[in-house]
């Protein structure tokens, strides 16, 4: 059996104030250490996902393209929080696109996606909570148990199999 790693959590220099690495250089650290895939998820956006793309099929390593989504106050989720979107099919490609779009066109809610939006556009997408930055997360970390399943009975209502909660402190 062989043992790898797939970080499923990767910002580019595409994400603003978050990272840095550039595309080739995420790609060359995938083959270095072995790695068969990589999710990109650049901070509300997408901006890097064809020269990611194409410079993952031309290394040998599988691209997997993502988002990592602000979301507007949930419940009693009181502060900023966010969520990865993962790409399945066609579908949740389109779905992603007008998710962000929507980030990019609608200031009337600070550019942050609603509990509604993702209802909407579920379709072919694979949702990480967000680990420390997500929702669920937050309400644990207010010792806020009920609140905490309450929205993780909503997120499973919306993703059903294709939610993964991510409660780690590394988030």
């Amino acid at each position: 059996m062989t043992n790898f790693f797939i970080h499923l959590r990767q910002y580019s220099n595409y994400s603003l104030l978050e990272s840095s690495f550039k595309i080739e250089e995420i790609v060359n650290l995938c083959k270095e250490n072995k790695m068969p895939a990589i999710a990109l998820t650049d901070s509300q956006n997408m901006f890097g996902s064809f020269e990611f793309s194409l410079t993952c099929k031309n290394n040998g390593i599988q691209p997997i393209l993502g988002i990592d989504l602000h979301l507007e106050k949930l419940d009693s989720v009181e502060i900023e929080s966010k969520i990865i979107l993962l790409i399945k099919n066609k579908t949740g490609y389109r779905n992603l696109i007008k998710l962000m779009s929507k980030v990019y066109s609608d200031n009337e809610n600070n550019n942050k996606i609603t509990l509604e939006d993702l209802k909407e556009n579920s379709d072919g997408l694979i949702c990480l909570t967000g680990g420390i930055h997500g929702p669920i997360a937050k309400l644990f970390l207010k010792n806020d148990v009920k609140g905490a399943d309450n929205l993780i009975q909503k997120f499973l209502s919306i993703y059903k199999d294709n939610l993964f909660i991510e409660l780690s402190r590394e988030g």
